[in-house]
């Protein structure tokens, strides 16, 4: 897919993290804090999404209290933002 920077040219989605990296170092800035969130971003969606689908263990869960809330009632998928809301 393809993705407008600022209204002026398209790159490649798969190639936008590495235009920002990019533009951080042309702004005098170090590449070293868009590096960290991409690897910290990759390990957290690891752990949360793939591990737990190929070993059975999930390193995150929702605390008890929160679930406990959220699970006592039914919740309706909207179709248009793919989120989840109460009925009623």
């Amino acid at each position: 897919a393809q993705m407008s920077v600022f209204g002026l040219f398209n790159i490649a989605s798969a190639h936008f993290p590495w235009f920002l990296i990019c533009l951080s170092m042309l702004m005098g800035g170090s590449p070293v804090q868009n590096l960290m969130g991409y690897f910290v971003g990759h390990l957290y969606w690891f752990l949360k999404e793939v591990h737990p689908a190929t070993a059975g263990h999930r390193f995150f869960s929702a605390p008890t209290l929160l679930r406990s809330w959220i699970e006592d009632e039914p919740l309706a998928q909207t179709a248009g933002h793919g989120g989840a809301v109460r009925r009623g």
